[in-house]
């Protein structure tokens, strides 16, 4: 139901912004900024008109007037992906996505290559691998993770 207010909004002029208000169990904002955008993806909105929510709409909603596009002038972060995220938006995920090549074989393409924050050029990998490494530092020795009730213990 609401998917379809979504794209009637859309339709009729609404401008529709972007948020990661992912309601699935265990999702936490900041991880789940692509599958929020296939949500979108999902009330009929066409990818363009999903990133252009994820862009220039959110700036336009947050009166932001410098943000949104890449032009002079303006504050961008920006994500150097190895596929157009306008063709498959799952080509955002940091770790790839599964897509076919010219020939018709399954090819994992590389996702994220470079992050540019603050004008600071960063390799995704090595940003990957640090979170890897943070993970493994947090969990207790030769234990594995308890998801069920962990993430309620003090």
């Amino acid at each position: 139901m609401w998917g379809r207010l979504i794209y009637a909004f859309n339709k009729e002029g609404g401008r529709v912004a972007y948020g990661t208000d992912d309601s699935y169990i265990w999702a936490t904002p900041g991880f789940s900024n692509v599958r929020e955008l296939e949500l979108l993806r999902e009330t009929g909105l066409h990818n363009y008109e999903v990133l252009k929510a994820a862009t220039l709409n959110s700036a336009e909603t947050l009166r932001e007037a410098k943000l949104g596009l890449v032009r002079p002038g303006y504050a961008a972060d920006l994500l150097i992906v190895d596929r157009n995220p306008a063709y498959n938006l799952a080509f955002l995920y940091g770790f790839g996505a599964n897509t076919l090549d010219a020939s018709g074989q399954m090819v994992r393409t590389a996702g994220i290559i470079h992050t540019i924050k603050d004008g600071v050029v960063m390799e995704n990998a090595r940003l990957l691998e640090e979170v890897a490494r943070m993970v493994k530092a947090s969990r207790p020795e030769g234990r594995a993770p308890d998801t069920v009730t962990a993430p309620f213990l003090p």
